[in-house]
Parts: C-alpha cells; sequence; structure tokens
C-alpha cells in the first residue's frame, strides 16, 4: 500500500474491464454459436457397455470437440474427437 492507495489500483480502469466483460462474454456465447446436428453412428466395443465408440461424419478433424446432448439445449457434455 503507497499512502491510501493499493499499488494495483492505477492498473485497471474502467475501460479496461469493460474490454474484459466483452472479451469474456464472447468466448462464453461462441461455442453456442457453434452447434449443428448432425448423424452419428454408435457402436459398443465390449459386451458390458462401459465403452461407446460414437463414430462422427468425416467432416469433423482432430481437435474439435463433439457436444453430446439428449435434450436439445439442455446438459451438454464435450468430448475431444479423435481419429481411430
Amino acid at each position: 500500500m503507497i499512502g491510501n492507495h493499493y499499488e494495483w489500483d492505477h492498473m485497471s480502469t474502467p475501460s479496461d474491464v469493460r474490454v474484459l466483460l466483452v472479451v469474456i462474454t464472447c468466448l462464453v456465447i461462441y461455442p453456442w454459436l457453434t452447434i449443428k446436428k448432425v448423424d452419428i453412428n454408435i457402436s459398443y466395443p465390449t459386451k458390458d457397455r462401459h465403452i461407446i465408440l460414437v463414430e462422427f461424419p468425416d467432416y469433423v478433424t482432430p481437435g474439435q470437440f463433439g457436444r453430446v446432448s439428449r435434450g436439445g439445449l439442455w446438459e451438454w457434455h464435450a468430448f475431444a474427437v479423435n481419429r481411430s
């Protein structure tokens, strides 16, 4: 503390906070704008069904995330996509 002010008071201005708020908001909204429904193929490689193999179409590339939901916009689960 220097005098009556903390050292980091000069580091954040109201415009910095607004920019940070806009960036965080965009990062939250962006994944919801890229959702699309695709047909998938599901198979069970083992008899006990503890492992599920989900096959996406060919245009889904490794590094993307597959988001799975049973009920529309609720309860989304993201999984990394990898070639097998």
